[in-house]
């Protein structure tokens, strides 16, 4: 339990960003009326912004991983967690818009 609020802690950093670009591709799927390939241009367009967003935190927060990592958290554990968790919550989105 303890490990899922460090990781939700760690996603608090980026959320918002996130939530925003994830609601912004998903309206426009719905714009565009669902068409497949665009359906998969947007998913990639999420992958590639995840890429960027890791980067920028990885950059600007590097002392901050050494307090995960004392509290027994990787920097791997917690970028695939978080990542993981966010991309869920992307195609959730999709799938109830």
């Amino acid at each position: 339990m303890k490990k899922i609020h460090l990781i939700l802690y760690f996603y608090k950093s980026f959320a918002l960003v996130s939530v925003i670009i994830s609601g912004f591709l998903c309206y426009l799927i719905n714009l565009w009326e669902r068409n497949g390939s665009i359906i998969s241009i947007l998913i990639f367009f999420k992958i590639i912004t995840l890429a960027v967003i890791y980067y920028f935190i990885n950059d600007s927060q590097k002392d901050e991983f050494i307090f995960y990592k004392n509290l027994g958290l990787s920097s791997k554990k917690l970028w695939f967690s978080t990542i993981s968790f966010d991309f869920i919550i992307y195609l959730i989105m999709i799938v109830l818009t």
